[in-house]
């Protein structure tokens, strides 16, 4: 039966009785050492009712104790409650600050308690992510360096027909997605691929496909299926994770360019008919199939194939089909450009210009765009 009583209610009941006998020796004690002498002297002094309002009086004080005590003991039993919630949630993965359990009480100190030490977790941790960024970043740049000399650099302009711009040239920006552009007897290789996180392996599986095209660059009097046939079965060899994977072929000598776009971000076709955008269905390159499927798309003369990163639309945190739709008001509505380079530099200074709108003053460290111009 003592079990079953709640620990307040006990207390206030244990308070209760501790007044109550209190009150009671108190009358006893007052009754031994004087009252009694002084009813001897006049009986008639003291009636019954003051006997019976000094019973009263103890009984009201006793009760309005327990009362106190239970009220107490019921606001220190919620702040140990809020308490154990506390250390709890210190112990456990973090939780939202708004779970019921947490905010029961929402002015109460124990919350702002475990408001303002949520808050300094969160900071916490988000200055260790960051650090483990950085730290990240400037590690896959002294890779980067180091392996510079022995990164080839593009060297484009040699087909007929085509005019062929990229950014960046060098593919040794361990921000930017993964860029190379070959140039065979048949047209010209274009390849663009991104990876899901920025890490050592990112740098690994670049130099993994640097080492892909350069072999391919000895491909140059191949034919155009077998150039991609040879491309697709060595990158299903390799096995990288996460490959959002473009992969270009335009053809010097036909209206047409054969790919396989497996990124977010559409590829774009800006020709007299206005700007055609192309969807993947597919997000990333799969392993798994043993034929790949390569499309097909009309390009003809005066047209331009418009190929950019998806890490571009990530960092200005804004949906690919968005970017796409601020492209085409603020550079494709504008007069005819010059060539390729034109308008690889339009596109650069506005999604620049768009980044420092946001405060992101290093867009163009990420991005990556190939432009192509049909040109005959």
């Amino acid at each position: 039966m003592k079990q079953s009583i709640h620990f307040r209610f006990r207390i206030s009941i244990l308070v209760f009785c501790l007044v109550f006998l209190a009150f009671l020796l108190f009358f006893a004690l007052e009754n031994f050492l004087w009252l009694s002498k002084i009813s001897e002297k006049n009986e008639e002094l003291f009636a019954n009712s003051f006997f019976l309002g000094r019973f009263f009086i103890a009984i009201s004080f006793s009760i309005l104790s327990g009362l106190g005590a239970y009220v107490f003991s019921n606001n220190f039993y919620e702040s140990l409650r809020h308490l154990s919630h506390l250390i709890q949630y210190w112990s456990k993965t973090l939780v939202p600050i708004n779970e019921d359990a947490i905010t029961l009480y929402k002015d109460s100190e124990v919350t702002q308690i475990i408001s303002f030490f949520h808050k300094g977790i969160i900071a916490n941790k988000q200055r260790e992510e960051d650090r483990l960024v950085k730290s990240i970043e400037l590690n896959n740049t002294n890779i980067v360096q180091r392996l510079k000399p022995y990164l080839p650099e593009m060297e484009l302009g040699g087909l007929n027909n085509l005019d062929v711009s990229v950014f960046p040239n060098y593919t040794n920006n361990p921000r930017c997605d993964f860029v190379d552009v070959i140039e065979l007897e048949s047209g010209y290789l274009c390849v663009i691929a991104g990876f899901e996180n920025l890490e050592i392996l990112e740098s690994i599986y670049k130099y993994k496909l640097q080492g892909i095209f350069a072999v391919v660059r000895a491909l140059y009097h191949a034919k155009e299926e077998d150039v991609l046939m040879q491309v697709n079965k060595v990158i299903q060899q390799s096995k990288i994770d996460n490959l959002n994977l473009g992969l270009f072929f335009i053809s010097n000598n036909s209206d047409h360019i054969t790919y396989l776009n497996n990124q977010k971000t559409p590829f774009l076709m800006l020709g007299d008919q206005g700007l055609s955008i192309h969807y993947s269905e597919e997000m990333l390159y799969d392993f798994t199939t043993k034929e790949t499927l390569f499309l097909k798309a009309v390009f003809v003369k005066p047209s331009y194939l418009i190929v950019l990163s998806d890490r571009i639309h990530e960092l200005l945190n804004i949906n690919p089909n968005n970017l796409v739709e601020y492209l085409e008001s603020e550079v494709f509505t504008k007069p005819n450009f010059k060539n390729s380079k034109d308008l690889l530099l339009q596109i650069s200074l506005h999604l620049d210009a768009h980044g420092k709108k946001q405060g992101i003053k290093n867009v163009l460290e990420y991005l990556v765009c190939i432009v192509i111009k049909k040109i005959g």
